[in-house]
């Protein structure tokens, strides 16, 4: 998958015959990617191109206030970088002006942290849940390089079965 919020990362990804995540929905970014993946032999592949107020950094978590507690400054830090790289940047989720951990979580659409039913929930709905455990460097410095959970990790939390979407295999329903 190529990142991205620009109408050229679109054309790099398609270039490379690569999936496009892209932290924005920027006009024209969906033709060129396709454009790009034609011109040099690809199929386009999957397209993520969300708006400024999709979920896009999510953890899940039994305890929310701990989790917060635990992953807020971290999860501060990753907004905060990505508003200092872009400082003009209106479209690009995950970008926020709050300055505390508590104006990200009350402001905030982008990182969230759901509580299991939520997350069941939000999946079950075919939403995505983009779980982004390396956010903020926080499992490396508080669990190790190798770990993929928070501490307080549910019981209930159960793989999901893969479905395939577009002929590549997903954890949750499809959007074709």
């Amino acid at each position: 998958m190529w990142g991205g919020g620009s109408v050229a990362a679109a054309r790099r990804a398609g270039r490379y015959g690569m999936g496009l995540l892209a932290q924005a929905n920027v006009p024209g970014m969906q033709e060129e990617y396709e454009r790009s993946c034609h011109q040099y032999g690809h199929e386009p592949g999957v397209t993520l191109l969300p708006p400024r107020d999709t979920h896009t950094v999510c953890f899940v978590a039994d305890d929310v206030e701990r989790a917060w507690q635990q992953l807020g400054p971290y999860l501060l830090h990753d907004t905060r970088s990505y508003a200092e790289w872009n400082p003009d940047n209106t479209t690009s989720a995950g970008i926020t002006s709050a300055d505390t951990v508590d104006q990200l979580r009350e402001t905030s659409r982008s990182h969230r942290i759901f509580t299991v039913p939520e997350a069941a929930a939000l999946v079950a709905s075919g939403e995505m849940l983009n779980l982004s455990p390396l956010c903020g460097d926080f499992l490396r410095t508080k669990r190790g390089p190798t770990s993929n959970a928070l501490p307080n990790r549910s019981s209930q939390w159960r793989p999901l079965p893969l479905q395939r979407c577009k002929g590549r295999a997903w954890p949750a329903p499809c959007r074709a």
